[in-house]
């Protein structure tokens, strides 16, 4: 696996969209909301889906992108298994997972 996305346009480039990211206004909370998408194959056979990670924060957006983006990087390390190239540097995955495909 490799390393964690080290923001939203690495993780752009790696086929997640941006489904939502707004400024709700100063009297919603929470205020800042951002939401990444993308389509992945399932395991085994199974159907594919997509997957959504979201970010909140009442102060601001980056810290909501911020929120996200971290959300999305811990399921990838359960999916994938952590490798020794992630900071974090756990065990590494044994399953056969594949890359996510569009």
């Amino acid at each position: 696996m490799p390393a964690d996305h080290a923001n939203i346009a690495a993780a752009q480039g790696a086929g997640y969209v941006i489904a939502e990211q707004a400024d709700r206004g100063s009297g919603k909370v929470p205020r800042f909301v951002t939401k990444l998408e993308k389509w992945v194959t399932g395991d085994l056979g199974e159907d594919g889906h997509i997957v959504t990670f979201e970010g909140y924060d009442q102060a601001s957006q980056a810290n909501a992108n911020a929120t996200a983006l971290a959300a999305l990087n811990t399921w990838r390390k359960s999916r994938y298994g952590y490798d020794t190239t992630n900071v974090n540097k756990a065990h590494k995955g044994s399953g056969n997972h594949t890359v996510d495909v569009t």
